[in-house]
């Protein structure tokens, strides 16, 4: 199925020219398409930034401070040593994004 990049759904969502013809290349083809794309990550895709574009990386930075506001603001010792904890996860970019945290 040919699907229309639709503007309104997120970037995450949104088919990649790199990856159009996924389906037909061999598991090594399949492996160099996902680096190719995990790579957009770091150098931009589209008219997006990349990860290393300043308001990314403000955001990024304004995330970590929360989480360590958090952390601190709830931190409570212990006889058994637990800590708090944020888990982040995900699956695709958003998990290969936290992965970088």
């Amino acid at each position: 199925a040919n699907k229309k990049m639709n503007s309104n759904q997120p970037i995450t969502e949104r088919i990649n020219e790199l990856t159009g013809e996924i389906d037909i290349v061999g598991p090594h083809g399949i492996v160099d398409l996902l680096r190719q794309c995990d790579s957009q990550i770091f150098s931009g895709w589209s008219n997006f930034p990349s990860i290393y574009d300043h308001h990314t990386i403000s955001t990024i930075i304004s995330f970590l401070q929360a989480c360590s506001s958090l952390l601190l603001s709830n931190y409570v010792p212990s006889s058994t040593g637990t800590r708090p904890k944020i888990i982040m996860s995900g699956a695709g970019t958003s998990g290969r994004i936290a992965f970088q945290i």
